[in-house]
């Protein structure tokens, strides 16, 4: 593969990732998931940039957990 063709597909992959984890963040503050700054023990010096723990979520994971709570809200 060419060198331009493969930072290309790196630069594609980068911006995929980073627009998972922004999703998943999204997802995670939406469900109330616990924020990484308000564990100073375990995350010392975390702020509100870090985010919120996630757990083993993965993008599609979080999305059906919020897809099932609105679908519960729904159903209220």
């Amino acid at each position: 593969m060419k060198r331009r063709t493969i930072a290309e597909a790196e630069r594609i992959i980068s911006a995929h990732q980073r627009e998972c984890q922004e999703v998943e963040q999204l997802l995670g503050q939406a469900l109330h998931y616990p924020w990484y700054k308000d564990d100073q023990r375990n995350f010392p010096g975390a702020t509100e940039a870090d985010g919120v723990c996630l757990g083993d979520h993965v993008t599609v994971s979080i999305a059906a957990e919020a897809a099932a709570k609105i679908r519960e809200l729904e159903n209220k």
